[in-house]
């Protein structure tokens, strides 16, 4: 296992907390979407029948209810969304806090005559280019080994 691959588990296995948070937020998501989606299609369903079955059928279907726990599950899908991106990257930029630093170090550790070959903006470029290689290898990791 290379160096960059042993740093990145590392700060996997150190944002494992947060990512299993982020997965309990999309299971609450998920749950929500799908009895939130039952739950109107029913709705929808017995509204139309109790239209249907007459004037004193529709006076007597409670709306309320089913109604109270639509927007109780659109609420929770919502922050359940909120609550899974607030973990997710917390996580996620946490661990790039640290990968950042390591990145650099390796990059200055680099053989002089090199870097000294190099423009102002081409090294930035590099930099910036490197770093992002690395945030999309860590975010790619992370989403196949929770």
């Amino acid at each position: 296992m290379t160096a960059f691959y042993t740093l990145i588990a590392e700060e996997r296995r150190l944002q494992r907390r947060g990512l299993w948070r982020a997965g309990g937020y999309a299971a609450v998501v998920a749950i929500a979407s799908v009895v939130l989606l039952g739950l109107s299609g029913w709705f929808i369903t017995a509204a139309a029948v109790a239209g249907l079955a007459g004037t004193i059928a529709a006076q007597g279907f409670n709306y309320m209810l089913p109604s109270a726990g639509i927007r109780l599950l659109a609420i929770l899908r919502t922050a359940g969304r909120y609550g899974e991106r607030l973990a997710s990257h917390d996580a996620a930029f946490g661990a790039l806090a640290r990968i950042r630093p390591a990145l650099f170090l390796g990059l200055a550790r680099g053989p002089s005559d090199h870097a000294l070959a190099l423009t102002q903006g081409e090294a930035t470029a590099r930099i910036v280019q490197d770093v992002n290689v690395v945030e999309a290898q860590f975010v790619r990791l992370l989403q196949r080994r929770v």
